[in-house]
């Protein structure tokens, strides 16, 4: 005799079960999920740049991924600078200029560093081997020189900080 429990039966999963189980683990990776930290350093005291400019000027950062849309700054973690920064000096001190997607702004502006200062900024994903970061610095479209800038990358705000190196003007920065 046979008992009815005992049949072998297929299980097939309907497409609702399906669709709850990937939105799960896709929800389980976006809260593991590490933002990213992107440091700014200015450059010009370094490099001794003696123009009158403030430092490098930032329109927006972004992280980039192959084939995917880019990802903009969402907040600003800190901003320091060696110097006073007064309006009749330095006008483009707004840190809020940088959040975001600067491209579609009807009037975009900029974050001057002061030479010497620096930015942290925090875009809410992780990266990865392979992805890149452009720091869009428009000193050259500003009537000036492009201005020089250290970029580094870390998965918290207070480092360990990955130098991914050194650009001027619009520069893409690879991440190993």
């Amino acid at each position: 005799m046979r008992w009815p429990f005992f049949k072998k039966t297929t299980a097939i999963l309907s497409l609702p079960t399906v669709l709850l189980v990937v939105i799960s683990v896709l929800t389980i990776q976006a809260l593991n999920a590490k933002p990213t930290f992107i440091r700014i350093i200015d450059q010009g005291s370094i490099t001794r740049d003696t123009s009158l400019s403030p430092g490098a000027d930032i329109r927006g950062v972004t992280l980039n991924r192959p084939n995917s849309a880019p990802l903009y700054v969402d907040a600003v973690v800190s901003f320091e600078h060696p110097h006073t920064i007064d309006s009749s000096t330095n006008t483009y001190s707004d840190t809020l200029a940088i959040i975001g997607d600067f491209s579609s702004k009807k009037n975009p502006s900029h974050l001057a560093l002061t030479e010497g200062g620096s930015i942290i900024v925090r875009i809410n994903a992780s990266y990865h081997s392979g992805d890149s970061i452009t720091v869009y610095e428009i000193g050259q479209h500003t009537g000036r020189t492009a201005e020089y800038y250290e970029v580094s990358v870390s998965t918290s705000e207070n480092g360990p900080w990955e130098v991914l190196g050194t650009g001027a003007g619009e520069t893409q920065f690879t991440i190993e």
